[in-house]
């Protein structure tokens, strides 16, 4: 037989006294009334029934396609945007040669309305002589021929 040291030993009232105080964790019927019943265990997912569902390779998998597609779409932005600033370009030479067509538009405009302010004074300038020649006339065509 062992020899059994008397220090380790419990005595009996304090046995009960400890397992009483276990007992207190332990959960009774009404704590366990909350949580699924054998009939519960019915509607859950079975082995067969999760083998639908997406696993761990699968979702890699997405990442991995999410990524690859995440590239293409930085790549289809840079083209898009190098293509806009190339036409943007274009569009800026068209107007610098139309701005600079309307520049000599404006000028030669401007010498033209001079000319015309010009020619018009010139006009009236005749049309005072020809008014004179007018009166001169009527008066010498009044008087008797000698």
């Amino acid at each position: 037989m062992k020899n059994i040291n008397s220090n380790n030993l419990v005595g009996a009232e304090k046995l009960r006294e400890l397992v009483r105080e276990e007992l207190k964790n332990t959960a009774t019927k009404d704590d366990l009334k909350g949580f699924a019943t054998k009939d519960d265990l019915k509607g859950f997912a079975t082995k067969d029934d999760l083998k639908n569902f997406a696993t761990k390779d699968d979702f890699n998998n997405l990442a991995d396609k999410v990524l690859g597609l995440d590239t293409k779409i930085d790549n289809v932005k840079e083209d898009l945007q190098d293509q806009m600033n190339e036409k943007f370009d274009k569009v800026l030479e068209s107007n610098d040669k139309l701005g600079k067509k309307m520049d000599i538009i404006i000028a030669e405009s401007a010498a033209h309305s001079k000319s015309y302010k010009d020619n018009e004074e010139e006009i009236e300038k005749h049309e005072e002589v020809l008014d004179n020649h007018e009166n001169r006339i009527k008066v010498l065509e009044i008087q008797p021929a000698i």
